[in-house]
């Protein structure tokens, strides 16, 4: 009888996730310091590896859980997270994340730095770096590039969780200024992609190069995809994309929407 593979099998995967497998033919190592999580090494690139979830070019959906350091691999059976939504109109998709940003509260409690959405101070440290995240989003308004990047230097690694706030928040401004196809912005992307594995750590910077580049989570994308619609449409992306984690999804809505309106003064309806 053929021997039995007791690693798990391969049910979807992104395009990052299936590049690194095929480089490491599906051996697997730990990356030092982050035993207990979901990301592993495949080759030299880190990808995530769990039997549920969000769509991202790192993730890897299996069909048990990984207790091996290996994955069974061959010809992955269905990508997943693949989008091509076209680049936005900022004076159109302006008023869209301002209106969704006053109906945040739809998407549930604000968390991490999107309590800058409700007027209220983000929790200890991202309160200290409140005025920093408003410094960015007007930097946005204005077109200075030199702001944004002095402020998204002073947000970097800044937070609690696997993914510090600040990262995510600065992330998904770069990823969404990628797709407002605003190329002025890309020397401040180059300068904080140069600092973050300083500034932050491996996995958090390997995900913030992604967003910055204009990849990250299906709910990021799709909620890119549901602008021609209108803002019922965006909601459900959001909602899904505000439950990310601890707080990474609000952090990285906040950063979505300081990017497109540059402001937080539509604070979210009260009810």
């Amino acid at each position: 009888m053929p021997a039995v593979s007791l690693e798990p099998r391969i049910v979807a995967l992104g395009e990052r996730a299936a590049a690194a497998l095929a480089h490491s033919g599906g051996a697997l190592q730990l990356i030092p310091g982050f035993t207990e999580t979901p990301y592993r090494l495949a080759g030299e690139d880190i990808i995530w590896i769990g039997t549920r979830g969000e769509a991202h070019p790192r993730a890897v959906f299996v069909d048990a859980p990984l207790e091996t350091m290996a994955l069974a691999w061959d010809a992955p059976p269905r990508p997943a997270g693949r989008h091509d939504h076209g680049t936005l109109d900022r004076e159109r998709t302006a008023p869209l994340f301002a209106e969704l940003a006053r109906r945040c509260r739809e998407l549930g409690e604000p968390r991490g730095l999107g309590k800058l959405l409700i007027g209220l101070a983000p929790p200890f440290p991202l309160d200290l770096r409140a005025d920093t995240a408003r410094a960015l989003a007007a930097a946005v308004v204005m077109g200075d590039t030199q702001a944004f990047e002095h402020a998204g230097m002073r947000l970097l690694g800044v937070g609690g969780g696997l993914t510090p706030s600040g990262d995510d928040f600065v992330g998904a401004a770069l990823f969404t200024l990628h797709h407002l196809g605003e190329a002025q912005w890309q020397g401040a992307a180059d300068a904080l992609l140069a600092a973050i594995p300083t500034r932050s750590h491996a996995i958090s910077a390997a995900l913030f190069a992604d967003l910055a580049s204009g990849e990250s989570f299906e709910p990021l994308h799709q909620l890119l995809a549901a602008v021609p619609l209108g803002v019922a449409a965006m909601l459900d992306p959001a909602r899904r994309l505000a439950a990310i984690g601890h707080s990474s999804g609000w952090d990285m809505l906040t950063g979505m929407i300081a990017a497109v309106t540059g402001s937080f003064k539509e604070h979210c309806n009260t009810h």
